[in-house]
């Protein structure tokens, strides 16, 4: 244990000074790639952190020149879930729990209001397909889980994923597998 106010007092400045020493990058990104921890909020990375190198430690990320942290929260619950997280983070639209690329103007299992073109948000996948550049996604969770879904899928209920997955009110409603292969901008990645 490190009992010296000193220690603490040095390890403060030196983090500051390398903060102050990064230079802006006012260049145009060749590539952007977004890595999502699911699930790796405050908490989770503070006790990674621990876990790998103690409380003065850092994760290898924690060290790159620009890093950026988001509120996804859900719209219409205190605890959001994965899928209206992913759109917070692929559209920067705050929607409800269990909803996929849609506002907040649609609730939980409403097919009828999904189906809307006003109520679908536009993914960063699909401003920059508009712009000419190549997407995809990469994921160790199945392609149709709503994190990676958020980024193609517009749908009342992140649990369909596949047509045995569809109730019989929701048949004028595409599942999360045929919008990744039937529609935009999902048919159009090509990185992968």
């Amino acid at each position: 244990m490190i009992s010296d106010g000193s220690y603490w007092k040095k390890t403060s400045y030196e983090d500051l000074k390398e903060s102050l020493n990064i230079k802006p990058n006012k260049k145009i990104a060749k590539n952007v790639i977004l890595f999502i921890g699911d699930g790796m909020g405050p908490n989770t990375a503070t006790a990674a952190r621990i876990y790998k190198e103690s409380e003065h430690g850092y994760l290898s990320w924690e060290r790159f020149d620009h890093v950026g942290a988001l509120k996804t929260y859900s719209n219409d619950k205190m605890v959001p879930d994965s899928g209206c997280s992913g759109t917070a983070l692929f559209a920067g639209v705050k929607t409800n729990l269990g909803t996929l690329g849609l506002s907040s103007d649609v609730k939980r299992y409403d097919c009828d209001a999904s189906v809307l073109e006003k109520n679908r948000v536009t993914t960063i996948a699909k401003l920059a397909q508009d712009a000419g550049k190549a997407t995809g996604i990469v994921t160790t969770a199945r392609i149709t889980h709503a994190t990676p879904a958020a980024m193609y899928a517009h749908t009342a209920n992140r649990d369909w994923e596949c047509d045995t997955k569809m109730p019989y009110y929701a048949q004028q409603c595409k599942d999360i597998a045929r919008q990744l292969v039937e529609d935009e901008p999902g048919k159009n990645f090509n990185v992968g």
